[in-house]
């Protein structure tokens, strides 16, 4: 579980304890096949792990139909609008089979950050991960 959390490039600047924290309140969640893992135009309130099975992000065209635009494997994650200052999530994301993931909530983030705060480069790198995992 440490392996994870040590994985996640905006944790990277955090000290080891409070990596160790995080991976302590990590919650394994699986979700069955077609099921909606993020709604888009929710609040987005929680970071997601890849651990088993895929992810597909889905974005909603103007006549309604659902698009596939990314698709998520063990060791993705997803979520990092939580960062942010808008924190309604912006695409659909839905389980292609059977999917495990791990959970982080912000609140449980905020509390095991405590003194050390999120700071803007945290924030940044976050937004700005899945644009760079979508455009590779």
């Amino acid at each position: 579980v440490m392996e994870l959390i040590d994985s996640v490039r905006i944790f990277a600047h955090l000290d080891r304890s409070t990596r160790q924290s995080l991976a302590d309140r990590l919650r394994v969640i699986t979700f069955n096949d077609g099921a909606t893992i993020v709604e888009r135009g929710s609040f987005a309130d929680s970071i997601f792990f890849i651990q088993k099975g895929h992810a597909l992000l889905m974005e909603t065209s103007g006549g309604g139909e659902r698009i596939r635009r990314w698709c998520f494997c063990p060791g993705d994650w997803f979520g990092e609008i939580i960062f942010g200052i808008q924190n309604i999530r912006k695409w659909t994301v839905i389980s292609a089979g059977n999917c495990t993931c791990t959970v982080l909530t912000f609140a449980e983030i905020s509390e095991c950050l405590g003194e050390q705060k999120m700071d803007e480069s945290m924030k940044t790198g976050a937004s700005l991960g899945l644009v760079q995992r979508m455009s590779s």
